[in-house]
């Protein structure tokens, strides 16, 4: 029985994994807000094509390279995100799969949200006041912990940093009365 169903979990995995060109040409084209009729003005790799042609090619699974590419300079991705990334319509999420020359790393934790960005968004909103309300806590709480130690830790930066401040000084003092002596010697001899 496990084996079974370890089958059907690989035949589920393949047909995630199996590449479609033209949902990734227009997941890609709606990022960028294009519309069909605005690609079809930009391709140079062939001639005649309309918006007609853009929406037909977004429902193949496999486009030639050369269109791909002119596609992904329009676009401004590299062909192996429209060759190799896969869209989940169950989850929603676009990874990258396959070898990977476009400067971005082979990555299955690599996703972007496709159903609504908003919501997204929100969420990784929510997330991340969470996580900084939880480090802000944590933070307190150590504070209040080593307030004492704190204190003194301040109190010794504050007395480094006037040390270095009169060191600083000095030099700076040193300098200035090298400079009027160069000056004077400078004024001297005109």
């Amino acid at each position: 029985m496990a084996d079974k169903d370890n089958h059907q979990k690989e035949e589920v995995t393949e047909k995630k994994r199996k590449p479609n060109h033209g949902k990734n040409v227009k997941w890609f084209r709606k990022q960028k807000g294009y519309s069909q009729e605005y690609l079809a003005t930009q391709i140079k790799c062939k001639e005649g094509v309309t918006q007609q042609t853009i929406s037909e090619w977004e429902k193949e699974e496999v486009l030639p390279i050369e269109i791909l590419e002119d596609i992904a300079r329009i676009l401004e991705v590299g062909v192996s995100w429209l060759e190799d990334s896969i869209l989940d319509d169950e989850s929603g999420f676009f990874s990258q799969d396959g070898d990977n020359n476009n400067n971005f790393q082979k990555n299955e934790n690599v996703t972007f949200t496709v159903h609504n960005p908003l919501q997204a968004m929100e969420r990784a909103y929510k997330d991340t006041m969470r996580k900084l309300t939880a480090a802000y806590t944590d933070a307190k709480d150590v504070y209040k912990e080593n307030q004492d130690r704190t204190e003194e830790f301040y109190k010794y930066i504050i007395e480094e940093q006037k040390t270095q401040l009169n060191s600083l000084k000095i030099e700076v003092d040193n300098l200035r009365d090298k400079f009027i002596v160069i000056v004077t010697k400078i004024a001297d001899k005109l």
